[in-house]
């Protein structure tokens, strides 16, 4: 064995070479765990994202080949996807019109399909119509717009003015004919008040008393003969056309009237009346009655009146209060056993309910008060839309003076029995007016209208 020193240097050079080799390996050994170290954890991490993906996909771990098939679906989800997305943003476009309408909302979530079907479907109905109606507004306003190019529009609008100024012309013409009408009726109606022979006078206040003011006395213009103007329908009467019993007051109330003219300043001489009331009704007779017993008081005239039904004495005393002097012929010519007093005995008549504490509308159901009818004539509306707002006087003009229409008012009015049956002239005064407003209403409301078919 080599002791020398340059032996020893040089094992002492070897050692030293392989001690730094040995502390490199060592070096690289602990370089070598650590990257071991880092690639387990590595591996770890990788082991778990590993199972977490198979988890995520809800895949059985370690299931491969599932993993791979859904990897091979990955870009069918991704487009399906981006579908999806799609459609949320349209529906959230397409539901911000209707966010107020829960009912629709409601049923969509619902998924009422037939309903939302059925809306559907009558939404595109609305809509068709909607571009037809569209269509057509173009379509017009195309008309119009060539009708402007050939001036038709303009001289439409000229000859409308043409036709408001010829209508106001003609309105004209028929307000100042209006007014001429009535300017002629009111001085006809004043040179008849001031020029009409007393004797027609008296005949027409007698023969308005008779009748309640039912009929007028007038002369037909065009042959002089006697009519009857009935009140209640506006139309003049020959007296063929009267009943039996109106057209025997008309001629009596005459007869009177030209006996008092041409025995004035006389004796007046008796008067017989056979049967001259047979025909009338029991308020009607009492008129009459009443009336005969006035002129021969005043006139101290003898009245016989002849008579077929022996009741009448009795209904004469009634109506009049006094008990005429009965001379019954059948008893003196055949000597026949009178009657007893109940064969005689009337009826009572049937008197109108007063209003006392009622309200005009329960009054009204009372008397049995026709609905207004605008296309009858003006003479027949009830009294009481002229007077409802005094049911007393009502009451006294309907009982009393049997006035049950604006015609029979009127021409009480218009009579000198006016003062009698209506003490107070402002009251007189609005009920003419009355009359007056009730004729215009009338014929406002028949402007326009035709008459039934």
């Amino acid at each position: 064995m080599d002791r020398s020193v340059e032996a020893l240097e040089a094992s002492l050079g070897e050692l030293g070479r392989r001690v730094s080799e040995a502390e490199q390996a060592e070096r690289e050994l602990q370089d070598a765990r650590r990257a071991l170290g880092r690639i387990d954890e590595a591996l770890q991490k990788l082991d778990q994202k590993e199972a977490q993906l198979f988890d995520r996909a809800a895949v059985p771990r370690g299931n491969r080949a599932e993993l791979q098939r859904r990897c091979g679906l990955l870009a069918e989800w991704q487009e399906l996807k981006q579908k999806l997305g799609d459609a949320k943003v349209r529906e959230a476009v397409r539901r911000q019109p209707i966010e107020k309408d829960r009912e629709l909302l409601d049923r969509v979530a619902a998924d009422e399909e037939t309903w939302l079907q059925n809306e559907r479907d009558e939404a595109d109905r609305i809509a068709a119509e909607l571009d037809q109606h569209r269509d057509e507004l173009t379509k017009i306003r195309e008309r119009l717009r060539q009708a402007g190019k050939d001036l038709k529009l303009e001289q439409a609008a000229v000859a409308v003015d043409q036709a408001k100024a010829e209508l106001q012309d003609t309105f004209d013409r028929v307000l100042l004919a209006a007014a001429g009408s009535f300017l002629i009726g009111s001085i006809e109606s004043e040179y008849r008040s001031e020029h009409e022979p007393a004797v027609l006078r008296e005949a027409r206040e007698q023969f308005q008393r008779f009748t309640h003011h039912q009929f007028d006395l007038q002369i037909n213009e065009r042959d002089g003969a006697l009519v009857a103007w009935d009140t209640q329908l506006g139309e003049q009467r020959q007296l063929r056309e009267l009943s039996t019993g109106t057209r025997m007051h008309l001629l009596l109330a005459v007869r009177l009237a030209w006996l008092k003219r041409i025995e004035r300043g006389k004796e007046p001489l008796p008067l017989f009346l056979d049967e001259a009331l047979t025909t009338t009704d029991e308020r009607r007779f009492g008129i009459v009655a009443r009336a005969i017993e006035q002129w021969s008081a005043d006139e101290g005239r003898q009245f016989f009146y002849l008579s077929a039904r022996r009741h009448e004495v009795d209904l004469w005393e009634r109506c009049t209060g006094r008990k005429p002097h009965h001379i019954d012929l059948a008893t003196l010519r055949f000597r026949t056993a009178e009657l007893e007093p109940d064969h005689f005995k009337l009826p009572e008549p049937e008197r109108l309910p007063e209003p006392g504490t009622h309200t005009p509308e329960e009054y009204a159901a009372l008397l049995h008060v026709p609905p207004l009818d605008p296309r009858a004539t003006a003479e027949s509306l009830h009294l009481f839309y002229l007077i409802r707002d005094d049911l007393h006087t009502l009451y006294r003009l309907m009982e009393q003076w049997r006035i049950a229409t604006l015609g029979q008012l009127e021409t009480l009015l218009s009579s000198t029995a006016a003062c009698s049956a209506v003490p107070d002239p402002e009251f007189r005064r609005r009920l003419a007016a009355r009359c007056r407003a009730a004729r215009a209403w009338f014929r406002a409301w028949r402007q326009g209208r035709g008459k039934c078919v």
